[in-house]
């Protein structure tokens, strides 16, 4: 076996991911070979090194730096800001396939109860009170909305007198 080929072969024979009969090579190479001795020997002593060293903590504020640093960058190249679209493309080549799959299912139930909790409501107060103008009567809000609780009000509370008033009122509009 060649010089070059056992120093290609040392990350997978460090792993211990290279066949036996390749393993045997370069052992066989490496105890004829002084050259080849040594650079094994300062790989694994740089190695140990790397594993005994620290890792260092990364700084709370480090990716909000990193990405006002990469929006200055891109002012600084393009002459503007990334657009919004841009922004959110971004987020989502960012996100894992669950989280994806989880966003898209939320925004899908969203649009169902909405379209399934609003079927008959009128679009606003203003498109219920505009609809009314053909009838000549002004609307009732609790109506508006199909919401009749209030309807069932105790006799003598609050609610009872205002919905009375307003009854008064609306009649005495219509004559």
């Amino acid at each position: 076996m060649q010089c070059r080929t056992v120093h290609h072969h040392f990350e997978a024979y460090a792993g211990n991911l290279c066949s036996r009969r390749q393993r045997r090579a370069i052992e066989s190479h490496l105890a004829s070979c002084p050259g080849c001795q040594a650079a094994w020997t300062q790989r694994r002593q740089i190695q140990e090194a790397l594993r005994s060293t620290p890792v260092p903590a990364v700084p709370a504020d480090f990716a909000s730096r990193v990405t006002s640093a990469a929006r200055e960058q891109w002012q600084i190249t393009t002459g503007s800001t990334p657009s919004l679209h841009a922004q959110l493309w971004s987020i989502w080549r960012q996100m894992s396939r669950p989280a994806k799959v989880g966003a898209g299912a939320g925004l899908a139930l969203g649009i169902l109860l909405g379209a399934v909790g609003g079927a008959g409501m009128p679009a606003s107060p203003a498109a219920a009170y505009h609809g009314s103008l053909a009838t000549r009567a002004e609307p009732d809000p609790a109506a508006a909305y199909r919401f009749d609780a209030l309807t069932s009000a105790p006799q003598g509370s609050l609610i009872a007198a205002y919905l009375g008033t307003n009854a008064e009122n609306q009649l005495q509009e219509q004559r």
